[in-house]
């Protein structure tokens, strides 16, 4: 068909063996002039040609008959590739307007988390103390640690009257109760580990020899209940 068609074109010589066959596709009335423009014979009506969509990638063939017969493809012309569109202005702002919401509901939850999480850390370091205390109240006879002694008698191994050693020996032979005091974890002196009677530079504890008591070194901090820490 195309070298038809393009024999049809040229015109010359083959036109005279070829002039039937081009008239009835193109409407060519015959005349040897090669120059002459292509007519439509009367009462007929030129039909697109049917495209058909390549499955290999996006392009069309741009007639079924050569699709079928020579498998040549050819790209439609008139057709505009189809890009990705880009967001718009007004979808920009809703993500925007979402991850606000998000982050005002988030943050604040895990602020509150990391509060949670130091109240906890202080229940927990009081209740190692106390159980340290109360064990050298049993071991030793119904003697509370003394104020001057007490991290040396909870960490270190102590004999029957308290004295204390950095390794066990035959007199020595209760505790430690305690590998390290820890650390206070809320309120102005927060990080220190020392224990006393009063407060002062780097205590987090305040004892009381008499009783075995042991609170957290704070004023009026509280916790997110509104709870004295120093009341734990």
């Amino acid at each position: 068909m195309r070298e038809s068609r393009s024999r049809c074109a040229r015109g010359g010589p083959a036109m005279s063996a070829n002039a039937q066959a081009c008239a009835g596709w193109s409407g060519y009335a015959g005349r040897p002039d090669r120059d002459a423009p292509l007519t439509r014979r009367p009462n007929e009506t030129l039909k697109p040609s049917p495209r058909v969509a390549d499955p290999r990638g996006g392009r069309r063939w741009t007639d079924a008959t050569d699709m079928a017969t020579t498998g040549t493809e050819t790209q439609d012309m008139h057709a505009l590739p189809i890009g990705r569109r880009a967001f718009s202005l007004i979808e920009l702002v809703i993500v925007v307007v979402i991850i606000g919401i998000i982050a005002a509901i988030a943050i604040p939850r895990m602020s509150r988390g990391t509060a949670g999480a130091a109240d906890s850390a202080l229940s927990g370091n009081l209740t190692v103390l106390r159980n340290s205390i109360d064990l050298f109240n049993t071991e030793h006879g119904g003697t509370f640690p003394t104020a001057a002694d007490i991290v040396s008698q909870l960490t270190l191994y102590s004999n029957d009257a308290g004295g204390t050693s950095a390794t066990k020996t035959g007199a020595f032979i209760f505790g430690p109760y305690v590998r390290a005091v820890p650390s206070l974890p809320v309120g102005a002196r927060k990080g220190s580990a020392g224990i006393a009677t009063a407060d002062g530079a780097g205590i987090g504890w305040i004892y009381t020899e008499a009783t075995g008591q042991v609170r957290a070194n704070t004023t009026t901090e509280v916790d997110a209940r509104g709870v004295l820490y120093s009341a734990y």
